[in-house]
């Protein structure tokens, strides 16, 4: 059986009034799908919301540059609810960096695009957020498979499963 090591790291910051995520991993074998799918491909998904609300942003971004995002709000009988109309916003800064085999994602989010946030305002000390990442990966002729730097229970859809941060 052949064995394979993963690695997958994760930075995570604020400045500027965004909050940063910034991934790197190995992938030899790139699969890139289209927009309404990109998540089938290979693929960074990031969740993210204010903590307690039901209502939370996801954004998906791919190592060719590719964004796609919505507002999504938990349904208390499981999954979720995505309005009709999807939100994407042109002010998600997404930074690809590829050497090889070996990508960089860089993904800029603005505090007001947050549920608590989009009246304006800037992160509060004692706040707290909830996040996910979830890593997609492709190859032609398989199943997709997904990793986290987490536990993943379900999806990265699942907000009791993500991990919390209370900001100072």
């Amino acid at each position: 059986v052949a064995s394979r090591t993963i690695i997958f790291q994760l930075f995570l910051f604020l400045w500027d009034g965004c909050v940063f995520f910034s991934v790197e991993y190995s992938d030899s074998t790139l699969m890139l799908k289209e927009k309404n799918e990109i998540f089938r491909g290979d693929s960074l998904e990031i969740f993210i919301s204010t903590y307690p609300n039901p209502l939370y942003r996801e954004i998906i971004v791919n190592p060719r540059g590719d964004q796609f995002d919505a507002w999504h709000v938990t349904n208390p009988f499981g999954g979720f609810v995505t309005p009709k109309r999807r939100y994407e916003a042109p002010e998600i800064i997404t930074i690809v960096r590829r050497q090889s085999d070996e990508f960089r994602l860089i993904v800029a989010v603005p505090w007001r695009l947050l549920p608590e946030y989009t009246r304006g305002g800037g992160p509060r000390s004692g706040e707290r957020i909830t996040f996910m990442l979830v890593r997609s990966d492709g190859a032609p002729g398989r199943e997709t498979l997904y990793y986290s730097c987490y536990p993943l229970l379900g999806d990265g859809h699942n907000l009791n499963m993500h991990i919390q941060a209370t900001l100072e």
